[in-house]
């Protein structure tokens, strides 16, 4: 552990818990490279063999549509290389997010913005993004974490802002659509990203 490291885990307080990349992911992504790599195969063959028919028209549309399974299959591949080894710590004061080599570190005070939609991704003060997708095991524990944390810190602050006479403004607040009555739900852009 070098020194970095170990500045980081003092400041990010008494470990939590450890969050590692889901094996239902990892498997979705394999079967779609392997049926889309065999796809790609089949089409590919198939203009191989128009061409030998002459069939020219045939050829060029079966080379098109077997180089987007294709395209499909290396996407796949690259995903699970860049997903690997993918571990997230949540601390007392904070999380780290290891992927590919790559490590992560913020405390609950340091964080900008957070959004949860296809990818929970976090924006740090400084700038720096960290993004986490839904292949983590408990991404959603997680991610009420989170919430729970910055709205702890957001909630005493603006209370201090009202007493002290000053505005507090929600920027970005806009109901959602094809919400049902008597629901209330909140789309919040900045320091907190989804409500509910």
């Amino acid at each position: 552990m070098n020194e970095g490291t170990a500045t980081n885990t003092l400041r990010l307080g008494r470990f939590l818990k450890e969050y590692k990349a889901s094996a239902g992911g990892v498997a979705k992504l394999i079967i779609i490279a392997v049926v889309c790599f065999g796809v790609a195969a089949l089409l590919l063959v198939g203009a191989v063999a128009g061409a030998q028919a002459h069939e020219f028209a045939g050829m060029v549309a079966l080379s098109i549509f077997g180089l987007l399974f294709l395209a499909v299959s290396i996407f796949s591949i690259y995903m699970l290389f860049r997903s690997r080894g993918a571990c997230l710590r949540l601390y007392e004061n904070g999380l780290s997010f290891r992927r590919a080599g790559k490590e992560s570190t913020t405390t609950w005070d340091e964080i900008d913005s957070y959004m949860q939609e296809t990818a929970c991704r976090i924006t740090k003060k400084e700038g720096e993004v960290i993004e986490f997708g839904l292949n983590i095991k408990g991404a959603d524990e997680v991610a009420q974490r989170i919430q729970d944390e910055i709205l702890s810190r957001m909630l005493p602050q603006a209370r201090a802002a009202i007493l002290n006479g000053s505005s507090v403004q929600f920027k970005g607040l806009k109901p959602l659509e094809k919400v049902p009555l008597g629901k209330a739900a909140t789309h919040l852009r900045g320091p907190f990203q989804d409500l509910r």
